[in-house]
């Protein structure tokens, strides 16, 4: 039973929830754009959208045809509302604060429905803590930002919508979500089967079954599944239309970042090769640790129904226990973005079936119904213990990055003003070779490129996974490294590649610090 709130017309707990969105928000944009000012340890990623964004306003011959939609390696509607703002404020840091509010406001989603759907403003407040204090939600905003950063508020939104029967506004929800990539039709598509399978095996059967509602819920799940099937197909003809135009010479200008990368068919491949299945037993390990996080991170009502549960899990469950994808199973990369909404979803619906059929023959359910308080206050020590491996992990391997403006104050991003300049004085369409670290800050840069090995690291680790990315390799007039990193062995002085055997006598130092980082110049 709530108490009373002691100032009427206020809602306090929402008040509360709104309190804790901010300083996560802020918390991550300050630890982002720390490690974005003092070249720290990351991936790449964090230049792509912006360059893509920066492309779109200010080389529009390079995004001609189907290529307007294409914003880094994906194909993406959604993106082209960023647009606007990012002319306001060309920095890698405007997409990064976009990202790290929606997560926040997906977090405020997750009270609003616990309190309009589940009725209980103080098990609201529990589960946005929850959401936020998530390792798969806190690693996938650390340092990176990604399109399917904006996923988890569209998605709890339209599972709101739904549930309240505004099913004008769920379409529509529905339909941002899809907008997003093109790997959302798989994303929508889980929650649909996992809306229908509850409809028809729970609500139908609840005292509260509706033949009206039930009726308006199925004729908006039909529209969505026309939704899904349509953006599916059309993002399957896009990708492979830009594929065979890439390898028939169109785009030549492009940047290799910008080129659109196919993600779904090799691992639709894989699927229907079963000697490619579940092979890697190191990996499994972490994904039992990661199960068990989506399964108890918001309590132990997901368990109510753990099929319903497993449909809406059903990516991240194919990913990390047949595909071996440990981008799925590590909570260091923004994967979890996918499905830790669903688990939220999968909890709720857990507990809003509890309170539907209080009367159950099953013991273990109907104690729980007859406990529903106790198993709400549960929640958040349960969620708490349930995410604490997968954090630990994280915290091991990005401690620095996810903490390190505490550690050393943010007066240490003064210390690299004298690089900044450095970068900054290189010609905007000047030919570049970066280190991994240094790219984001070349998002003005057309001609930029990576490492030579740095896709293969990362897109053909895994024989499922292989990608045949195109891309062109020019002699480029500034090579900017940084040796202190720890990617520097891995990309610039490795077997496959060192950027000094590369360089050989045919450029001179344009700038050298004392702390490692290097800028040459072609002679």
């Amino acid at each position: 039973m709530e108490r009373r709130n002691a100032h009427p017309g206020i809602d306090l707990y929402l008040v509360s929830a709104i309190i804790l969105a901010v300083v996560f928000a802020s918390f991550w944009i300050t630890s982002t754009n720390y490690v974005y000012g003092t070249f720290n340890d990351g991936y790449s990623d964090m230049g792509q959208l912006p360059s893509s964004l920066f492309m779109h306003l200010y080389y529009p011959y390079l995004t001609q045809g189907l290529q307007y939609l294409a914003f880094g390696t994906h194909i993406s509607f959604f993106a082209l509302l960023l647009i606007p703002g990012f002319a306001l404020w060309s920095s890698p840091m405007y997409v990064v604060a976009l990202q790290d509010i929606f997560v926040a406001l997906a977090g405020i989603m997750a009270y609003v429905i616990c309190r309009d759907i589940l009725k209980s403003r103080p098990f609201g407040l529990i589960m946005a803590i929850l959401f936020f204090l998530n390792a798969g939600i806190m690693g996938a905003v650390n340092f990176n930002v990604h399109l399917e950063g904006f996923l988890p508020f569209f998605y709890l939104l339209s599972f709101y919508f739904y549930m309240k029967g505004r099913m004008r506004w769920f379409i529509v929800s529905i339909a941002l979500l899809l907008s997003i990539m093109e790997t959302m039709p798989f994303i929508a598509g889980t929650l649909i089967a996992g809306l229908l399978f509850y409809e028809y095996l729970h609500y139908v059967k609840s005292p509260s079954f509706d033949k009206k509602v039930h009726r308006r819920r199925m004729m908006a799940l039909g529209i969505a599944i026309i939704l899904v099937i349509a953006f599916e197909l059309f993002y399957i003809w896009a990708v492979r239309t830009l594929l065979y135009d890439y390898s028939a010479g169109m785009y030549g200008s492009l940047p290799p970042d910008a080129r659109v990368i196919d993600f779904v068919t090799p691992q639709i491949g894989a699927l229907l090769n079963p000697s490619n299945i579940g092979k890697d037993q190191a990996l499994f390990y972490y994904a039992l640790a990661g199960a068990a996080m989506l399964f108890l991170s918001f309590g132990i009502t997901s368990l109510v129904d753990p099929v319903l549960t497993a449909i809406l899990l059903g990516l991240w469950l194919t990913e990390v226990f047949f595909l071996d994808n440990w981008g799925f199973a590590l909570p260091t990369f923004q994967y979890y973005l996918y499905v830790t909404g669903s688990a939220l979803v999968a909890s709720v619906l857990g507990i809003s079936i509890l309170q539907e059929r209080r009367k159950r023959r099953n013991r273990i359910a109907g104690f729980l119904s007859r406990n529903l308080n106790y198993v709400r206050a549960a929640a958040l020590p349960i969620g708490i213990i349930a995410s604490a491996i997968p954090f630990l992990y994280l915290y091991a391997s990005m401690h620095g990055t996810m903490f390190g403006f505490i550690y050393h104050g943010s007066g240490t991003l003064s210390s690299y003003t004298g690089i900044d300049n450095a970068l900054a004085s290189i010609p905007y369409n000047a030919t570049v070779m970066a280190q991994s670290v240094i790219y984001p800050h070349f998002e003005h840069n057309m001609q930029l490129e990576l490492s030579p090995v740095v896709h293969q690291i990362v897109f053909t680790s895994k024989g499922y996974a292989a990608v045949n990315y195109t891309f062109y390799w020019f002699k480029p007039q500034y090579i900017a490294i940084y040796r202190n990193s720890s990617t520097y062995d891995e990309e610039m002085n490795s077997s496959s590649f060192n950027v000094y055997s590369y360089m050989g006598d045919n450029y001179s130092v344009y700038y050298n610090s004392t702390d490692g980082f290097e800028i040459f110049k072609m002679k």
